[in-house]
């Protein structure tokens, strides 16, 4: 399991300059925001201008969170020498290995050792700065004086979170994944996304140009000789929600220029196209080499048209967090078989006299043990599971890494 500090009240869209902070109610919760952050963790504030600025960033104290004042609001000063019509980002984190202060961005470390036992840090939009009175607080908390432009600032709906995916020299690959505040399920970072996205960070990490280091990675091999191959390699996302790890994975093969042609589809349901697609093109410069798209796939339908530039053929399936809702799986069991058995026009390539059924990498977290049924129904289609892997986070139940193979 891990933890999210977010905002149970979110910041406004814009502030008076004239006041004297910003309100906020930070929280510290699950994926599903249903379990809170059982200590009491301090939380440290900081605010980075837009356009950015070369430097440092310094993180001041805020606040402790405790989950026994949960719906506590919480001035927030407003930034030094702020300006009218400036606009500024306010970052929240927990501490970083034991300082009280961090120099610089709230990233999350997708090859951290300990990945996942902090909170996660989070980071506002961009909040505007205008003219006009505010509404001073008297003792008790009523507003002493109305202003319409203060009270009518909507409360912002979008939160992101920035991962470190790898540096080369002094540049550093920093993937940005916008997500909602809301309960839309379809459009938020869950736990198996984010563990998967860690998970597939330090396993490619151990493959130098020319082949594995040594690693007891018998289990892996046949996937990352596909993803990390020389041919080209063609993989599909299911269930994608904000896209974040199929960004994540195109950011990574990007790092690895002598790879053959990759395409990455990333798939949801027609309500989340539109993030994804958000998503996608806010990271673009991360992977030119790397082609990345979103499509809708309804898991309901009977058949699945690949782009052209597929030739019919998936080489890797990757899912996270797909298990949730157990009446689904005859649909994705059916989806999967469905892509198993795509008559792949590459089996006319030389050198490739049949279709290789692709591999299917699975993030899973137990939310039901009804949910383990999955590996029995897609075993009734010729599709074998196996857990290789599993990340602990911060507790509870851990991220399981399961492959999946055609069976022999």
């Amino acid at each position: 399991m891990f933890y999210y500090i977010s905002f149970l009240r979110p910041p406004p869209c814009s502030c008076l300059l004239s006041a004297p902070s910003v309100l906020i109610t930070p929280q510290i919760a699950n994926d599903l925001r249903t379990e809170l952050y059982d200590d009491a963790c301090d939380l440290y504030f900081a605010w980075l201008p837009l356009p950015p600025t070369h430097g440092t960033v310094g993180f001041e104290k805020l606040t402790t969170w405790r989950s026994s004042t949960l719906y506590k609001p919480v001035d927030v000063p407003l930034p030094r020498n702020v300006k009218l019509g400036q606009q500024w980002r306010l970052a929240l984190c927990a501490p970083f290995d034991g300082h009280h202060k961090k120099h610089e961005l709230p990233l999350i470390d997708l090859a951290a050792t300990d990945f996942g036992n902090r909170p996660f840090p989070v980071l506002s939009l961009p909040i505007s700065f205008i003219s006009g009175s505010h509404v001073g607080r008297a003792p008790g908390g009523k507003k002493t004086k109305a202003s319409s432009a203060l009270t009518k600032s909507e409360k912002q709906e979008e939160i992101e979170r920035c991962f470190f995916v790898s540096s080369t020299g002094e540049v550093n690959t920093v993937v940005t994944i916008k997500e909602q505040t809301s309960f839309d399920l379809d459009k938020k970072i869950w736990d198996s996304g984010l563990a998967l996205s860690s998970w597939l960070r330090r396993k490619i990490a151990l493959f130098k140009d020319e082949g594995p280091v040594e690693h007891d990675l018998a289990k892996e091999l046949e996937l990352f000789a596909r993803l990390l191959s020389n041919e080209s390699c063609n993989l599909a996302c299911l269930g994608t929600g904000t896209g974040l790890v199929g960004i994540a994975l195109a950011a990574l093969l990007q790092t690895r220029q002598s790879l053959a042609p990759r395409n990455i589809l990333v798939t949801d349901l027609p309500s989340a196209i539109p993030l994804i697609q958000h998503n996608i093109s806010a990271n673009a410069g991360l992977y030119t080499s790397v082609s990345l798209a979103a499509d809708v796939l309804d898991w309901d339908e009977v058949s699945h048209q690949l782009p052209p530039e597929y030739n019919n053929r998936i080489d890797v399936i990757i899912m996270a967090d797909v298990t949730y809702n157990t009446a689904s799986f005859p649909s994705l069991i059916r989806t999967l078989k469905s892509l198993f058995s795509l008559p792949a026009q590459s089996s006319t390539e030389e050198g490739n006299p049949s279709p290789t059924p692709p591999l299917a990498l699975l993030a899973y977290k137990e939310r039901d043990p009804s949910e383990r049924t999955l590996w029995e129904m897609a075993r009734g289609v010729g599709i074998h599971f196996e857990q290789i892997d599993a990340i602990s986070g911060a507790g509870g139940d851990p991220v399981e890494i399961w492959l999946g193979s055609a069976v022999v």
